[in-house]
């Protein structure tokens, strides 16, 4: 009776700490990414994710200074995840100087998602400009377990 409670006990120690056993990577990746009037055509930024990855975090933000931004996130299937837009109500041109800019409007958005367990293969996020002048930062997580 004595050794089934040690092997019991032992057991069960072994299931709790098992998750303390498995070993688990985190990769960070960031990008900034500056658009004008210039930029007409969508950009599209790929992001890997491999069949290891157990969760994937992306946080996106974007500053409108003029004109309308629209971002969206699809996973490999070609399946829509996510979007939203931003959008200025100025129309006028961007000013020439520094300090006009500053005294203009200025919008931000953003978005945070996570994704636990993601379809491997290549994410993207769309980034639709329209007449824009934006500033966006793309920050992605991938964890993995190995």
């Amino acid at each position: 009776m004595k050794r089934l409670l040690t092997i019991s006990i032992f057991l069960i120690a072994l299931c709790i700490s098992h998750p303390a056993i498995a070993q688990s990577s985190t990769f960070d990746l960031k990008r900034s990414i500056n658009l004008t009037s210039n930029d007409k055509e969508d950009q599209s930024i790929i992001l890997n994710v491999t069949e290891k990855t157990s969760s994937l975090g992306l946080d996106i933000n974007c500053k409108v200074l003029l004109g309308s931004l629209k971002i969206e996130i699809y996973n490999p299937k070609g399946e829509k995840q996510g979007e939203f837009a931003v959008e200025s109500q100025l129309k006028e041109k961007l000013p020439l100087n520094y300090d006009e800019s500053l005294n203009r409007e200025l919008v931000e958005g953003k978005i945070e998602k996570i994704i636990s367990d993601p379809i491997a293969g290549k994410w993207i996020i769309k980034l639709i400009p329209t007449k824009t002048y934006a500033s966006i930062k793309i920050n992605s997580r991938f964890i993995t377990h190995n």
